[in-house]
């Protein structure tokens, strides 16, 4: 509420000066908030990170670790859809340590990783962090594909982040897997949550047993 407005004085007072002296209120204020709530998510992503760092030891395994970080991030990130892919190259082979989908976890089956077209493959081939922002003709011709569950629900995240899971130690740094996020709304990840991704990843990088 402006200053005019706590009065009972908007839309009487004439004096542009005036009117002039209040927009500049409503700007500051409108400010003010936005700084209001940028501080507050830093201070969210810093915890986060924190305790990402505290429960996420090397070696633990991408089971374990995958479902520490999901408990510490999926509520206050809003996560609708996290998995970790973890690629077999002597095999050809890509297994799902974790998959959270619809609310739940659930057993996704093993698919052959040379036959992967999808975002997951794009990804860990690029061996960088891919971000489609919705699941419109773009995100499409990248290789987004709807889950069954997705298709059958209609309940569709539309943001999807994946980070290759890699080591400068193993394999020359390539990719072993890739975690993936996803949230309900358009381009909901923004550059510096993306960035706090990206720092939780090379956590979870360094969980992994030898490969």
């Amino acid at each position: 509420m402006s200053f005019l407005e706590r009065l009972g004085l908007r839309g009487r007072v004439e004096d542009p000066r005036l009117v002039a002296l209040v927009d500049q209120e409503a700007d500051l204020l409108a400010t003010l908030k936005e700084a209001e709530a940028t501080l507050a998510e830093i201070e969210l992503e810093n915890r986060l990170l924190f305790e990402a760092a505290r429960v996420l030891k090397p070696g633990a395994g991408l089971q374990a670790a995958g479902a520490a970080l999901l408990r510490l991030i999926q509520e206050p990130l809003g996560i609708a859809t996290f998995f970790i892919a973890q690629v077999d190259w002597e095999r050809d082979l890509m297994e799902y340590p974790i998959f959270l989908e619809g609310g739940r976890l659930r057993r996704h089956p093993l698919e052959t990783y040379s036959k992967n077209k999808g975002i997951t493959g794009l990804a860990i081939e690029k061996r960088e962090p891919l971000y489609v922002r919705a699941l419109d003709p773009e995100g499409i011709a990248l290789g987004a594909i709807l889950s069954r569950a997705e298709a059958a629900t209609g309940l569709i995240p539309q943001s999807w982040f994946g980070v290759p899971l890699a080591r400068p130690d193993w394999d020359g740094g390539r990719p072993f897997g890739l975690v993936a996020f996803q949230v309900f709304p358009e381009d909901g990840f923004s550059p510096r949550r993306r960035e706090l991704l990206e720092r939780m990843a090379r956590l979870l990088s360094l969980t992994a047993g030898a490969a």
